[in-house]
Order: structure tokens, then sequence, then C-alpha cells
């Protein structure tokens, strides 16, 4: 068993959907604040600090188990892109997207004691279609707050789809969890049959 580091639905379900047994611990820590400190990171090490520190934030907790943190950071022509705070914003964010090829990029970093055993990065890029105002003004109409809410204000998994014309990468990338390779780790380390 392990210890995702992590109050995100999506990869609780991803989780469990693929048969694991797990612990939940809400990370201790701010995101937004850590971004604004460490804002020369790239896109790249950001994904890969946050979800080391996500990790990180919950070991004290939990002497000799496995911490398993893991985040995602939208880039546009690399500017990092944070989670939409209200409706307006999610509108200015997919104004922004629209007809443009924007970067997901998806990290996990499996901890115990605070030292690092694995860590692994995927990249998804996804191209939104020049959709209408009207189709902007109906689709923020129909989204609930965890969808408005959420990284790039879609989920690809819901009418989200709705808003792209090209998807290149993995899937469980684009919902924030290489979940294919985090599953090979466990394998690797004897927590889950070969």
């Amino acid at each position: 068993m392990f210890i995702l580091a992590s109050d995100s639905i999506t990869r609780k379900a991803l989780l469990t959907n693929a048969g694991l047994q797990f612990g939940v611990t809400p990370p201790r820590l701010n995101e937004l604040q850590f971004q604004s400190l460490h804002r020369s990171l790239s896109s790249q090490n950001m994904a890969a600090q946050l979800a080391l520190e996500k990790a990180k934030s919950v070991c004290n907790s939990f002497t000799d188990q496995l911490i398993v943190g893991a985040d995602q950071v939208l880039s546009l022509d690399a500017q990092i892109l944070h989670k939409p705070v209200d409706s307006g914003d999610a509108r200015t964010m997919l104004k922004k997207l629209r007809g443009k090829k924007h970067t997901l990029t998806s990290s996990i970093s499996a901890v115990i004691n605070g030292s690092e055993l694995w860590s692994h990065q995927q990249h998804a890029y996804l191209t939104m279609r020049d959709f209408s105002d009207a189709f902007l003004d109906q689709y923020l109409a129909l989204q609930n707050d965890q969808q408005k809410w959420s990284l790039g204000a879609y989920q690809l998994e819901t009418n989200g789809i709705q808003l792209f014309e090209k998807i290149e990468g993995d899937y469980f990338t684009i919902l924030g969890f290489p979940l294919i390779e985090f599953l090979a780790f466990l394998r690797q380390r004897g927590i889950i049959s070969k």
C-alpha cells in the first residue's frame, strides 16, 4: 500500500479504477505560493518539483511508507498558466488557448522518509480548435465549478473534449497521472503482482 499526497478526485479515481489499494492525505503545500517563489522554473521543472514537494509535505506523518505526489503544469509558448479562479478567468484562459497548441506536463514522485526513490514525467500536446464566442458561452454555462477551475478550464473526460481539434499524447498524462509507468514502478518494487 502507498499514500497518495493529493486531493485530486481524478487521480483518486484513476488509481481506484486500476484496482490499487492506497491511502489519501492532501498535501501540505500552497501551490500558488510555491509557483510564485519559483517563477523561473521551466514548466517541466515546475511539475517535477511540485510533485516532489507534495509527496515530501506529508512524509513526517508516514515513517517508512511510500508517498506518491503528482502534479500537472499547462504551458503555452513557455508561459505557465494556472487554474482559473472564477468564471471570468476561465473565459480569459480559454480565449488565450483557442486555436493554439499547448503542453500538459504531468509528473509523479515516489518518496520514502523524504528521499525520492522514483520520478517520472510525460508531456501531452493539445491543440484547441478555433471555436466561436457563442460556443464558448454555451460551454461555460454547462460547466460545474470543478470543471471551470480545472487546469485549462476543461476536463477532457467530459464535454471538454469538444474544445479540441488535435491531441498528441497519453490519455493518463492528460488527466494528470501517467498511470502505465506508475504501475510498472509498483510492479518493479513488488508492491503489486508482476
